[in-house]
């Protein structure tokens, strides 16, 4: 059985209603690992202290703890149990053992009275070999998914409900789901309230860990939920699309996944089109072990990509992400070959390079852009393209830190161009901000903690401290160390193997 360690770093931020949610949704207390931690020793013994995910968290169930289940091995005729429609929902537990299923499983659906769950009988070893197709109010939790073993292997797991009517109110839950010709998990027409939480993702052989994704108008998923997960992408070793694409949804959540071990893949987070501004946070992008054999099928590599081609950019929340070491670009806004537009409202994330040639933040067709309370270290933000043919309009750049970082303004002087206000420049590679005089700005060193083990909070006697707008503090990590007055604590988690 594989588990994976899960640590959350307290990042000790001074910030408003997301993060104070985000705690109160996950109800985790609060510890006080500074993120030097993983920088001194990614190891660090944190599986003494820190909770797992996979299916080693997923809770132990037995006849005595869920009494109305039915229990199962693998001689029993399970396939006829999990899909028979005409019974009513029902709790199974499944003995240890590998099921494997002679054509696609369509499960039968629960009720909110009735739901159906589907686990592990005392948390043996399970392992299902085929290819799920989920039901409303349904729990998968604890099992090894793979697609192995019959004709269609297209997706382990697929969401669909444009033929036999809506899904929602689905779970997959600390699951490891595996393999998948075309997607890991795809969730397509008619899906609604699912949550992909505490799962290892590796698949899509020619695609996506997870593809959000509508094929008829008017159907788009929504209320999708993909948290604390772990995704890879070296199950298969050909070149392949991203970790995570979005086209054509409603609202989806991602939070608190950890993104590595990518052989030869796109980005971890394509965002195509959207119907409504998404939620990215709490993330980490651990460039340093993607792109290991390739950049994937169109050759871009990077960590993220906003480029929707429906022509209408969604404000999209991204923030207390860590983008560390991304090779190529760490986001890219609208950089494609057609009219696509980008938009986000882009704070506290930490954007950690080795180089000033790597991890550039790349703003070209971008629309109200807004860059704000971020910390970049090293790496490049590039704004519109050197021939002066793709150009952002009103992006906002306000309270961040730069640190030797280069800036490559290839903007026209317009009202359009950008507004630069209330910033940290030290010791900035290129021309800087040229195209609009930047106000209000600090020229000196923002007195990082400790930089020889990259602790980016800042010292008390900080110029940052203090100088953004309205006396706000600069940069994503602004709070003394030791934290004096915290009013909410962030959470980003690291998901180790």
């Amino acid at each position: 059985m594989t588990t994976f360690a899960l640590v959350w770093l307290s990042l000790a931020l001074t910030v408003g209603y997301y993060q104070n949610e985000w705690a109160r949704t996950v109800g985790l207390a609060t510890t006080t690992l500074r993120l030097s931690t993983i920088a001194q020793n990614p190891t660090n013994n944190i599986s003494a202290w820190s909770p797992t995910v996979g299916e080693g968290i997923e809770p132990c169930d037995t006849q005595q703890t869920m009494p109305e289940a039915i229990v199962l091995s693998t001689e029993d005729p399970w396939q006829a149990a999990l899909t028979d429609s005409t019974q009513p929902g029902a709790a199974f537990l499944l003995h240890g053992g590998l099921y494997q299923a002679t054509d696609k499983l369509w499960l039968k659906a629960g009720t909110p009275d009735a739901p159906v769950v589907i686990k592990p009988y005392n948390c043996e070893a399970v392992t299902i070999q085929g290819s799920i197709r989920p039901n409303s109010y349904t729990t998968i939790a604890g099992i090894t998914i793979k697609a192995l073993g019959i004709d269609d292997l297209k997706w382990a797991i697929r969401f669909d409900g444009k033929n036999g009517g809506a899904i929602t109110n689905t779970t997959l839950r600390n699951n490891t789901i595996l393999g998948g010709t075309v997607d890991a998990i795809r969730l397509s027409d008619d899906v609604h309230q699912i949550r992909i939480e505490g799962n290892r993702i590796d698949g899509g052989e020619s695609g996506h860990d997870i593809f959000v994704t509508a094929e008829t108008i008017g159907l788009q998923p929504s209320a999708i939920t993909i948290t604390q997960n772990r995704l890879t992408k070296e199950y298969f070793n050909q070149a392949s699309e991203d970790m995570i694409q979005l086209r054509d949804t409603g609202t989806v959540t991602i939070t608190g996944n950890t993104c590595t071990d990518g052989l030869n893949m796109e980005q971890c987070i394509d965002i195509k089109s959207t119907t409504a501004p998404l939620w990215i946070a709490y993330n980490i992008f651990d460039g340093d072990n993607l792109h290991l054999l390739g950049k994937g099928e169109d050759l871009s590599g990077g960590c993220m990509v906003i480029h929707e081609s429906d022509g209408h950019p969604e404000q999209h929340i991204i923030e207390h992400n860590i983008f560390r070491h991304c090779k190529g670009t760490s986001i890219r806004f609208a950089s494609g070959l057609r009219d696509e537009q980008s938009s986000a409202l882009l704070r506290y994330n930490l954007f950690l390079q080795s180089t000033i040639t790597d991890g550039t933040i790349l703003v070209e067709e971008a629309t109200d852009l807004h860059f704000i309370s971020n910390s970049v270290i090293l790496g490049e933000l590039k704004l519109g393209n050197s021939s002066q043919t793709r150009l952002p309009q009103n992006t906002v750049v306000q309270n961040n830190i730069f640190y030797q970082t280069a800036i490559d303004d290839n903007l026209l002087p317009s009202a359009a161009a950008y507004e630069c206000a209330y910033n940290l420049l030290y010791q900035l590679a290129g021309d800087g901000f040229s195209t609009v005089p930047c106000s209000h700005t600090v020229d000196a060193n923002p007195q990082f903690l400790d930089l020889v083990t990259l602790d980016f909070y800042l010292q008390p006697g900080s110029p940052a401290l203090g100088s953004g707008e309205n006396g706000s503090d600069m940069g994503a990590l602004p709070m003394k160390y030791p934290a004096e007055g915290l009013i909410y604590s962030v959470y980003l988690p690291f998901v180790l193997p």
